[in-house]
């Protein structure tokens, strides 16, 4: 990739970075309307996401998910000096950093947000899992910090840890159901009784959620469990 490489950010063509944040696998930076991640190790057998991988979610062009931009990539050897049939070592080409569009975050909570922000999101969601099954790719976790509330919809970000899966359907509607009950927990409250209300809320698949909460009538998230735990 031509704007950067891994050991040195390029300032005089972005200009100068924003640190984002120090995650577990690697630092994000910000130029201007582009993120960058940059991996902190870069090995044979290391978790970044796969480069096959990368090439085929920069094919979604969905709402809901990050759109990916760019990769680096450098070629190591195995550690363990194991050799392919000729004898040669075995080598990999590994993702060292790679780049997405940046996402503004929302200055307001999304239970406090329309009621039609939620369904929207979960309408774009289910668009995403269709996509995923199709390509046999499966979300491997559902952290809330992997989530964007912009002012327009959620963004799914961070898809270091995407595989392939035989099955993907089940577990794609779980996690992205997931996603939106670890931030509704997270914005109104951790406590058992709402945890309880907001996980019978989004049981069922994602067109059975849509509808229990589109038959709710109420404005906001917020207003909706308000009413739930008063039950």
């Amino acid at each position: 990739m031509e704007i950067y490489n891994y050991s040195e950010l390029d300032n005089s063509v972005l200009g100068k970075p924003i640190n984002l944040d120090k995650g577990s696998r690697g630092d994000v930076y910000r130029y201007g309307d582009i993120a960058i991640k940059k991996y902190r190790s870069v090995s044979y057998d290391c978790d970044n996401i796969q480069l096959d991988m990368f090439e085929n979610l920069r094919k979604i062009q969905l709402p809901a998910f990050v759109e990916l931009i760019d990769c680096t990539t450098e070629v190591v050897e195995d550690e363990r000096e194991t050799y392919d049939i000729y004898g040669r070592p075995n080598k990999r080409e590994v993702v060292s950093a790679y780049s997405s569009r940046f996402y503004e975050t929302s200055d307001e909570f999304m239970i406090d947000k329309p009621m039609d922000y939620t369904l929207n999101s979960l309408y774009e969601f289910k668009k995403l899992v269709e996509e995923l099954n199709k390509k046999d790719i499966v979300i491997a976790d559902s952290h809330g910090e992997n989530l964007i509330v912009a002012d327009n919809n959620i963004v799914i970000i961070d898809p270091d840890l995407y595989r392939k899966h035989k099955n993907p359907d089940k577990i794609n509607q779980k996690r992205v159901k997931e996603y939106l009950r670890e931030l509704w927990l997270d914005e109104y409250d951790r406590e058992f009784e709402t945890e309880y209300v907001i996980k019978n809320l989004f049981k069922g698949s994602i067109d059975e959620t849509i509808d229990r909460i589109k038959s709710s009538n109420e404005s906001t998230p917020r207003k909706l469990l308000a009413r739930e735990l008063k039950r």
